[in-house]
């Protein structure tokens, strides 16, 4: 697989509005088979963000 490869990642997000402009958001991905297997061995990445927005 290289750079440019199109790769689906499954995921879920929530959001939360806290009040109408402003809210918070949270989201859980995983990346699969991350790496080169003969190079650099090769794992699944758990990744998890969380953020604040403000809508204007």
């Amino acid at each position: 697989m290289s750079g440019d490869s199109l790769v689906l990642v499954p995921g879920v997000g929530i959001s939360l509005n806290i009040t109408d402009k402003i809210g918070l958001s949270a989201e859980y991905e995983r990346y699969l088979d991350v790496g080169d297997e003969e190079e650099t061995g090769q794992s699944d990445v758990d990744a998890v963000t969380a953020g604040i927005f403000v809508n204007f």
